[in-house]
């Protein structure tokens, strides 16, 4: 995780840095994860920006 930044009441917004294995072959990236809260916890709502090279 790079950065977190609440953007709103209930949502966050986290930056983070993405390590996959896909086909035997390293890629790197960056994505945007945005979490709500609900009930205590915190929710996977949306991915805006996922890039992996």
């Amino acid at each position: 995780m790079l950065r977190t930044e609440a953007v709103g009441g209930d949502r966050v917004a986290a930056d983070v840095q993405i390590t996959a294995r896909t086909l035997g072959r390293d890629q790197s990236g960056t994505a945007v994860l945005v979490f709500t809260r609900a009930s205590g916890r915190l929710l996977l709502a949306e991915i805006p920006i996922f890039e992996v090279r």
